[in-house]
């Protein structure tokens, strides 16, 4: 399928036009994570608006992120994937259980609220 063949649908231009307006919360649910990858980067270039996608569990994140990082340079033109497109990832721990994280996984949260901090990512 072409990707023009979805740009000319109406469900498109009402999702963009939803992003564009301020939208703050959008679904994009029914779709395999490059499909997925590939309507996110898209949206991204056509809103010219940072997005922040929330997935349910890390697991869905480490297989969504590669494929965002491939999209968002082939729609672009560059490779600028690993600048553009980063995670925040949960702790995914029972607040109460007494445990911490993982140290590499709080250094990756760390480093990821930096980014978003300096204005990095798309």
């Amino acid at each position: 399928m072409d990707i023009r063949y979805l740009e000319d649908s109406d469900s498109w231009r009402q999702l963009v036009a939803d992003v564009k307006a301020g939208q703050r919360v959008v679904c994009l649910a029914g779709l395999v994570s490059g499909a997925k990858a590939l309507i996110l980067a898209r949206l991204q270039k056509a809103t010219g608006r940072r997005l922040a996608v929330v997935v349910r569990r890390n697991k869905d994140l480490e297989s969504l992120e590669p494929d965002l990082r491939f999209f968002h340079g082939l729609v672009n033109g560059e490779d600028r994937g690993e600048a553009d497109v980063f995670s925040l990832p949960g702790a995914e721990l029972d607040p109460y259980s007494g445990a911490s994280p993982h140290a590499e996984l709080l250094e990756e949260r760390a480093l990821a609220l930096w980014r978003l901090a300096e204005g990095h990512g798309q």
